[in-house]
């Protein structure tokens, strides 16, 4: 692993940004989009980036 960087549950309430309002994302709820870790590795000669958030909704 190149690097880790992990960021506290509950702190995804950004300075300007607003979760959607549209009806298809109101059941995911507030949240969803929490970041929680980013890692990059090497993998064949390319770096692969990996993103962890709180949840994985699939409002679809």
């Amino acid at each position: 692993m190149l690097f880790l960087f992990q960021d506290p549950l509950g702190d995804d309430q950004g300075l300007a940004y607003l979760y959607p309002r549209a009806a298809l994302f109101q059941e995911a709820g507030e949240g969803y989009a929490d970041l929680l870790a980013l890692a990059g590795e090497e993998r064949e000669g390319r770096l692969v980036l990996k993103v962890r958030l709180s949840r994985y909704p699939n409002p679809l």
